[in-house]
């Protein structure tokens, strides 16, 4: 998809290789690797144009639901929407241009503090200031999260990075891996809508009391098919 020009002249490699190694079939050492990759060259293609649109679709269907099928009112899909955890980045990234294909409402801002695969928990520390720890991990440790902040772009304890209407500073870091975060709201939490994700749908999520904690299950996301 996002490598079609090398691919055609990867494939006129691995065309000339096969056809070298087929001149030569009548020795082992050549009909071992012309098995090889003749075989994979045949079985991975097949098997993606049979299951690559199921899964696709599977997954468009999970995003899908989680934008058009809220557990929300109107006039809660519209406030500032903020989840402490997406589980996964097509929930966190899809979910406000589903609504907006569909010209439904759209929120006044969404935000994601994490779609780290883990259970999070969240603590209240104030009217306006929240904790959030990723249970037993850390924040860019999978392959998707680590799309979107690489290695070099370092996050360490006391940064800073701005919200909407929020401040989040690292709390507890080794210079990447993100364990503990402090989201600061300029206004009271009222002012702003918590969601969660429940059995594929964002629903609300009702901020603990001040000095009180609640544990945040990983939920199934687009990808756990």
């Amino acid at each position: 998809r996002l490598l079609l020009l090398p691919s055609l002249g990867g494939a006129a490699v691995v065309a000339v290789l096969l056809q070298s190694l087929w001149a030569d079939r009548t020795r082992w050492s050549a009909r071992l690797p012309l098995a090889v990759l003749g075989a994979a060259h045949l079985l991975f293609p097949l098997s993606g144009w049979l299951l690559g649109p199921g899964t696709l679709s599977k997954m468009a269907r999970s995003v899908e639901r989680a934008g058009l099928e809220p557990g929300l009112t109107p006039p809660q899909a519209s406030r500032r929407l903020i989840a402490v955890a997406a589980p996964d980045f097509a929930q966190t990234l899809y979910l406000p241009l589903v609504r907006m294909r569909e010209k439904l409402p759209l929120p006044e801002s969404w935000n994601v503090l994490s779609f780290a695969p883990r259970d999070h928990r969240l603590t209240r520390l104030s009217d306006r200031s929240f904790e959030v720890e990723v249970v037993d991990g850390a924040l860019f440790e999978s392959v998707y999260e680590q799309m979107v902040r690489g290695g070099q772009n370092r996050l360490d304890p006391g940064d800073r990075v701005r919200l909407w209407h929020a401040w989040v500073t690292v709390i507890d870091s080794d210079g990447y891996h993100v364990r503990r975060l402090r989201l600061d709201l300029d206004e009271g939490a009222e002012a702003w809508q918590f969601v969660q994700w429940k059995d594929g749908r964002v629903v609300p999520l009702d901020p603990p009391e001040v000095g009180s904690s609640v544990r945040l299950a990983r939920q199934k996301g687009a990808f756990d098919l």
